[in-house]
């Protein structure tokens, strides 16, 4: 759906978007506070996708270094 807001996405729609599960969407946009919801239904912006991505990254102090051995 295309307006004045720009593209909205439903759910599934963005989980599509993103190449993710519509649970681990719906889990991120929980967790983080991102999108929107009315009623049941959950409605993402391009900013709303943008910020998951953002918060779902992987920063260099949570990452898992594989030890090397010497």
């Amino acid at each position: 759906m295309t307006g004045p807001l720009g593209t909205i996405y439903s759910l599934q729609e963005a989980a599509d978007h993103l190449r993710i599960t519509k649970q681990a969407l719906a889990r991120a946009a929980k967790r983080y506070g991102i999108g929107s919801i009315f009623g049941r239904h959950h409605r993402f912006t391009e900013d709303d996708l943008k910020a998951v991505l953002e918060a779902m990254k992987i920063r260099g102090e949570e990452a898992n270094p594989i030890a090397v051995r010497a």
